[in-house]
């Protein structure tokens, strides 16, 4: 709430009041006051109008013994111990016959073989990757002849994630395309801006200093192998350095993005392109 600040409560000309009522999301757990339960209850078997909690964090015990309208989407933060307790909790949506959603967000430990109470079945539910999610559940409740029924009457698509993945419609030809695209743009890293005017001048100047340096450098260290063995510093890393030295921002940078082999010899070379860059003639490469 801090975070979201008056985003947090549903404001109008007759709700002007930053209270607990006019919350969009709320909490029921047993710590929560009797009459904070009853308001929320109140909202939630009012009528749409009225009704100003979207979002409801809660403990199993909500839903129990009542039919609460208008309930989309039942989201697990974590995993039930076995399949029956599962289906009662997701059965807390689409009570009124509508469409709706549940979600299961797990991790390894959740679904651990030393989870106390987890049972094998849940635990195979949930890294089930191929079969349809619905009919796994609903035969292992016996409901055995629901499984080709469900195909008939939904849209894979809307069945589960898994039939979602292999729905072959056109709705989801197009929207798998997109994406497909949005996650390649995702994925491609951006391109690195410019934090630094160099003119071409200045690049040769920062590519001799550089290959000086480099000479120097392996004056300094052992000889076997050559220069390149010996410190890293060959001339097709200058060469890629210096065509992207505008780019460089520090030389933990330079040390990281180019793999050079010692920090010191990375210092060196981003207080050349420094230097360079701002007209400062270096008086000693090292």
């Amino acid at each position: 709430m801090d975070e979201l600040g008056e985003a947090s409560y549903f404001l109008s000309s007759e709700k002007t009041e930053k209270s607990p009522e006019n919350c969009l999301f709320a909490q029921y757990h047993s710590p929560q006051t009797d009459s904070m339960k009853k308001e929320i209850m109140k909202q939630l078997m009012g009528n749409d109008e009225d009704r100003t909690i979207r979002v409801l964090f809660a403990t199993i015990a909500i839903g129990i013994g009542v039919n609460i309208p208008n309930v989309r989407h039942v989201i697990h933060i974590g995993v039930p111990r076995t399949m029956e307790s599962y289906y009662q909790e997701i059965g807390r949506t689409g009570r009124d016959n509508k469409p709706a959603r549940a979600s299961l967000f797990f991790n390894g430990q959740d679904i651990s073989t030393n989870k106390p109470g987890m049972t094998t079945e849940m635990r195979n539910f949930c890294l089930q990757e191929t079969n349809c999610l619905r009919k796994e559940l609903l035969v292992f409740l016996g409901s055995a002849s629901c499984g080709s029924e469900i195909k008939l009457k939904y849209e894979r698509h809307i069945c589960c994630s898994n039939c979602f993945k292999v729905c072959k419609c056109l709705t989801c030809a197009t929207n798998k395309e997109l994406q497909i695209q949005t996650d390649r743009k995702l994925c491609e890293e951006p391109e690195p801006q410019p934090v630094r005017l160099v003119t071409d001048e200045q690049r040769v100047r920062i590519q001799a200093l550089l290959k000086k340096y480099r000479i120097e450098a392996g004056k300094s260290g052992a000889n076997f192998g050559g220069i390149d063995i010996s410190t890293g510093l060959t001339i097709e890393l200058i060469d890629l350095i210096v065509s992207k030295c505008d780019k460089i921002n520090s030389a933990e940078e330079l040390f990281a993005e180019f793999e050079m082999w010692d920090i010191t010899h990375a210092q060196a070379f981003f207080k050349i392109i420094s230097d360079c860059a701002l007209g400062i003639e270096p008086s000693k490469t090292r």
